[in-house]
């Protein structure tokens, strides 16, 4: 018998013999598992071919090095999403209100809600990051932007506007709020199992809890979401790095207006800090949409700051964006 055929012999006996002791690694998936079963099968015997075995060992090699190596700054994604500080209707602040008996914060969030820059539902979290956590870039996000939570990678980038109505004046104004770099990237059973994400159950941003293995809706505002077992909840609770992100929710500076009746997109402010926003994030991307996408209900489609398609943007990469940014908030 060759060395070789003899080498793989002994791997095919060896990795079977592992196998049979109910030795199974821990890094085994669907199709691993039922090779693992294969080669319970039949008088002890291993039938596991030494050419998948070793595949599969090359796999392990690779997927432990994709996740031990650091992702590089060519490798990470930014995203542009405006949430709107929605006008509740007098329906809409009762029953939320009548629901708030045991807890006084969330009187608080009512009693400040119209004259700040939170959203409705308090997703992103800035309220209860400020007020549970002390700390605004400590904030969450769990409810909104389902397609962009499920992309969405540790180190990933997301910028922030708030668009706010004036019925009166008939127009809404954008407040550039700064951006989020992710920390954490929770699945809605890790969120209540895992200790580690304790001081976060107790965010208006939740959306549903575990209870007795599945998930059970957990919405403080009206009106609640029907479709929040659907994507809502299957995209994940992203968490962010409070040392890599840049928070302002006390003075967000005004940055554009859209006039109800106006063409798209809004009409940007002629100050220093407006301008150099738009020429960050739109002129040297060479994006020619802005904010506002249409003026119907969903007005302000997510924006990939850093690829159009598979295509990579023009730009500043991620982390010089960021600096940029800072100095911006």
């Amino acid at each position: 018998m060759s060395n070789r055929r003899s080498s793989r012999r002994l791997h095919r006996v060896a990795f079977g013999s592992a196998l049979r002791a109910g030795d199974r690694p821990a890094w085994m998936g669907s199709g691993e598992r039922q090779f693992h079963r294969r080669s319970q099968r039949g008088k002890g015997r291993s039938r596991l071919p030494a050419k998948e075995s070793l595949n599969l060992s090359l796999l392990r090699g690779i997927a432990t090095e994709a996740k031990l190596r650091p992702r590089m700054d060519s490798e990470l994604s930014a995203y542009v999403c405006t949430y709107r500080h929605y006008a509740p209707t007098r329906s809409q602040l009762r029953k939320t209100a009548s629901g708030m008996t045991d807890d006084p914060l969330l009187r608080r969030f009512l009693d400040e809600y119209e004259d700040s820059y939170f959203d409705w539902g308090d997703d992103p979290s800035f309220f209860c990051a400020l007020r549970r956590l002390g700390d605004v870039n400590k904030a969450s996000w769990g409810v909104c932007r389902a397609d962009v939570r499920s992309v969405l990678a540790e180190r990933d980038v997301v910028v922030y506007f708030c668009g706010r109505q004036d019925r009166i004046a008939r127009c809404w104004r954008y407040y550039f709020i700064g951006f989020g770099t992710v920390k954490y990237i929770v699945h809605r059973r890790e969120l209540w199992t895992n200790a580690k994400y304790k001081l976060y159950r107790d965010f208006y941003n939740v959306l549903a809890c575990y209870e007795r293995g599945k998930l059970k809706q957990k919405e403080y505002f009206h009106p609640y979401h029907q479709d929040w077992d659907k994507g809502r909840a299957v995209a994940p609770y992203i968490i962010f790095d409070p040392d890599e992100s840049a928070f302002n929710v006390h003075s967000p500076h005004h940055v554009a207006t859209w006039i109800i009746g106006d063409g798209l997109p809004e009409v940007w402010n002629t100050d220093r800090r407006s301008q150099k926003l738009e020429k960050l994030l739109f002129e040297e991307r060479e994006i020619a949409r802005r904010l506002r996408t249409s003026a119907g209900w969903y007005a302000h489609v997510k924006l990939n700051l850093t690829h159009n398609g598979k295509l990579p943007r023009v730009g500043r990469s991620v982390a010089e964006l960021c600096s940029e940014l800072r100095e911006l908030v």
